[in-house]
Parts: C-alpha cells; structure tokens; sequence
C-alpha cells in the first residue's frame, strides 16, 4: 500500500432512498482508495441502523474497520491493524447484527475473519493456518455474503491459479453466525476454467435466499495489430485481429509478414499455437494437444518452427518448477523432434541476421543463457547476466541482449551486449525513472522496447540506444488495460503485440 495516498482518489459513503430524493452523505474518507481492488466495501446492519465500512487510513498506511450510524453519527473505529501494510477489508453482518465479518490482510496473505462490535472476540474462519498466500495485488480473496442455513459466500481465487491469471470461483463455509466460528470445511460452488483472469465479486443474494448475483469481470489477452511507423518508435491505427474470448498471447510472425504466431486457451483448459493471417478473422490451429504448447518462432534459417512444451498442470506453462521441453517441426512437414529439454526452461530466442540461437534458463534465481542448434541442440553458455528473467524476447535480430536492467534516481541504466563475441555498450536513460522492464527489440536492434506497470498508469516505451525515447502505448490514450511484447513484422510495416482488455458484467446464479 506504500505510496498510494500521493496519488489515489478518496472516496466518501452516501446513502440513497430507492424512492429517489437527494443523496445524504454519511461520512468522508471512506472505503480502499478507488482502482485498487480490494473487495467491497460497505454493508448496512440488519436493523438498518449503522454502517460498517472499511478506511484507508493514509497517514499510518493501514486499512481500518468502522461503524458509524446510518445519518452519520457516532462513527467510531472497530479494529486497526498493528502494522502498516495490513488491513481489514469488505466488512458484512452477522444475522443478529451482533458481530462483523471480513477479509484480514497482511500484504501477503488473506483470510476471513470476524469480531464482535468492539472490535474483540476476534476468530479465524478461513483459511485456518497462514491464510491464503498471493503473489500480488489484493485479488486473491474477497467479498463476503451471508445466505440461509448459516452459510458465508466469499469468491476465492486459488493458489495454483494465482501465477498464471485464472479464474475466481464462488465458495460456501459453514459458520457459527453467535460466535463466528466455522462449522466445517470450505467447498467450491462454481466450476470456472480458463487461463484468463475472471473476477468475481460484489456477492448479493435475493431476500430468500434462491438467487444470487455477481459482478464477474474478465481480464483478457488479445493479439493487435498496428501500422509501424518510424522504424518501430510508434504505431497507428492498433485493430484486435484475435476475437474469441479467451487469452491470446503474441510471440512472432511468418517470414513473409503476412501472418502472427500465438498461443491460445480457445480449445480447452491449455494452450496451443496457432497462425492467423492479419487480413483475416479466423486462426489456424498449427500445434494443438492435451501439453501445453507455447511460444512459437522460427529458426533462424526458416526451416523449423521452434515451440516449448510442458505437460498440463496447474500453474503455468512457463513455471520454473516444470519440465519443459524445446521442440523443431519442419516447415515443410514432418513429425515434431526433440531439441532440448530441461526443468528450469523459461524461453528461448533466435536471431536471424546473426543466424544464433539462446535458451534461457533461471539458475539460483537468476537467467543463464546458452546456445543451441535446432539439428544438434545445447552448446556452449553464454557470460552471466545480471539481468534476473526475461519475460518474452531476449535477442534482437542482429545478436544484441541486455546484460543489465537498473532503474535509480537518475535514471535506467543499461548495458548490451553483441553476441556471441561481440562489443559491450552501456547507457543511461534519464528520463526513465521508474521500475521498467524488458519487452523486446526494435526490428533494427536500435532500440529497445521497455515497459512499467505501475498501477493505473502503466505504458510502453520505444528506448533507442542513441539515447532518445518515445511513449508507444500509455494505458487511458487508447485501447486496453496492459499492453506486452510489441513484435515487429519481418519487413517492418506492423506491430503485432499484445494488449489485456477488461469487463465486468452481472450475472445471476441459482440452485447453489
């Protein structure tokens, strides 16, 4: 949470009669900062006389629990947490009003708990031993709903799906609603799949009890294309090429720039590579099978294309605790063959114009790069980078890679290497004063594409090696909610890249 009181919104809490009239407000500073996921946020006692809500409390860098009456009065604090970062978030009622439920989290985990109207009396309900760990955000688990038979609601997202961006799923506990105890084992109501990310929160059940609603929303990768312009500084006229409505994820083109390679999870619960024509609306399906398929590209001599494969799992494809294995199909048709294989593969990249080929491969935490053929596999490694994961690309066309990725007050600095033997150079980008990360090379290998993330303002930069920058893509100027790998088209005319998109629908669920 450090950090988010310069520049987030604060939000006050108002009341509404459904009779119409004017807005009352109740109190200010109410509620988790707006765009920061943190669960809902608010609930009215069962006697409609008081408000329980959560406060983001700036100056101690807490999230805290209060009361106060509906009009306004005696607001009070219920529970603060001891140390900054924690909080407690989406507070709801027991039946009798005598005690409150909410989420508790430590900036590292969540779990559900509840405490009486002094704010004592505290029980853990769910999970029962170090709560439920995240790698992110606030988004692992959150809002809470009571319906009939003593059953608590509350929309999980679990820990093998947390890394890869699957789905949330709606599950029941029983609970002891006098003493807030839990009556038994948690279960899964709904049965959501998918490698996207589907939310789901804002749980509201219908008076008896037989319908409930949920705000579900959908964070998706697509494939875009746009027109390059300036040798890759910028684009114009970005288009969705990829229309299912399932993660597409880019890694390459086909030689005569008129096609994309993606992965995708449109066939089942996995992903496959297919070829898409950029003037077309449909994709072809070029390797599909129960593994998971990824990260398609050719050989530097066009004669195979090179994929990495892992079996179905869990996590990730591209998680570093499984086997994954480096396979060639020739162009021109055969069976796939084994090139490598090893379990702590991550990516791979070839360089056309230097006709050389890197795998890479996370060793104690850091990226070890070493050269392979397609027809004769593992050579020789490559020297040690202090640059730790590269998320897609590694080498430019010509051979370059980046040994190191510092950001500092002044400035990012960078050093590139030419491979294999090649000159290194090192440069300082002033204007960079963020966290960046890499995202690939320009199509020239005079420039570089970097991207940061910070939330609500993430964008993508065109860095050349002569010093000058360029904003390619800024999140609010167009299209879509992250943007990843910009991919320049073998004859440099387009841009093929990735671009998350996110909405957020209602829906009804019965018989649960």
């Amino acid at each position: 949470m450090k950090g988010h009181a310069s520049w987030l919104p604060d939000r006050s809490l108002w009341s509404l009669s459904i009779l119409g009239g004017t807005p009352q407000k109740i109190t200010d500073h109410a509620e988790f900062p707006a765009g920061i996921p943190a669960g809902d946020g608010s609930s009215v006692s069962p006697d409609g006389s008081l408000v329980a809500f959560h406060v983001f409390n700036a100056e101690q860098e807490q999230v805290e629990l209060w009361v106060v009456g509906t009009h306004g009065e005696s607001p009070r604090r219920v529970r603060a947490p001891s140390q900054p970062d924690d909080g407690y978030f989406g507070p709801v009622w027991s039946p009798n009003g005598k005690r409150l439920f909410y989420i508790r989290d430590n900036s590292s985990a969540r779990w559900i708990e509840s405490c009486d109207l002094d704010g004592k009396q505290v029980t853990k309900i769910f999970p029962l031993k170090d709560g439920q760990k995240y790698f992110h955000g606030w988004d692992v688990l959150h809002s809470l709903c009571w319906v009939p038979q003593a059953r608590l609601l509350f929309s999980m997202q679990e820990k093998a799906m947390q890394e890869k961006g699957g789905p949330f799923n709606i599950w029941e506990i029983k609970v002891d609603a006098v003493t807030g105890r839990p009556l038994g084992e948690a279960r899964r109501l709904t049965q959501w799949l998918g490698f996207q990310t589907v939310y789901a929160d804002s749980l509201s059940i219908t008076a008896d009890g037989k319908q409930l609603v949920v705000l579900r929303g959908n964070l998706q990768g697509d494939v875009y294309v746009a027109e390059a312009r300036d040798g890759g500084k910028s684009m114009k006229n970005p288009r969705r090429l990829t229309l299912d409505e399932t993660d597409d994820l880019i890694w390459g083109w086909t030689p005569d720039s008129r096609s994309v390679l993606f992965s995708s999870g449109r066939n089942r619960d996995n992903l496959d590579i297919f070829k898409q024509d950029i003037t077309q609306t449909d994709a072809e399906a070029i390797v599909a099978t129960p593994a998971n398929e990824w990260h398609p590209n050719f050989s530097p001599d066009v004669a195979f294309i090179l994929y990495l494969v892992s079996e179905k799992s869990n996590s990730l494809p591209w998680d570093s605790s499984i086997e994954a294995r480096l396979i060639r199909v020739p162009v021109r048709g055969g069976p796939p063959e084994l090139v490598l294989s090893g379990k702590k593969i991550r990516n791979f990249s070839c360089a056309s114009e230097a006709h050389l080929c890197v795998v890479g491969e996370e060793v104690e935490g850091k990226q070890v790069l070493t050269t392979f053929d397609a027809l004769k596999g593992r050579g020789g490694k490559l020297p040690a980078s202090d640059y730790p994961q590269f998320g897609r690309g590694i080498l430019s066309p010509q051979g370059r890679v980046v040994e190191k990725l510092k950001s500092g007050p002044d400035g990012l600095s960078v050093r590139v290497r030419s491979l294999p033997k090649g000159p290194v150079e090192e440069f300082t980008f002033k204007n960079l004063t963020g966290v960046y990360e890499f995202s690939g090379w320009s199509l020239d290998g005079k420039g570089m594409y970097l991207y940061t993330g910070a939330p609500l303002r993430g964008k993508s930069v065109y860095a050349g090696l002569n010093g000058e920058t360029r904003v390619l893509w800024k999140r609010g100027s167009g299209p879509g909610f992250w943007f990843d790998y910009p991919v320049p088209s073998p004859n440099g005319r387009y841009l093929a890249f990735t671009l998350g998109t996110y909405e957020s629908n209602a829906w009804m669920l019965e018989n649960f």
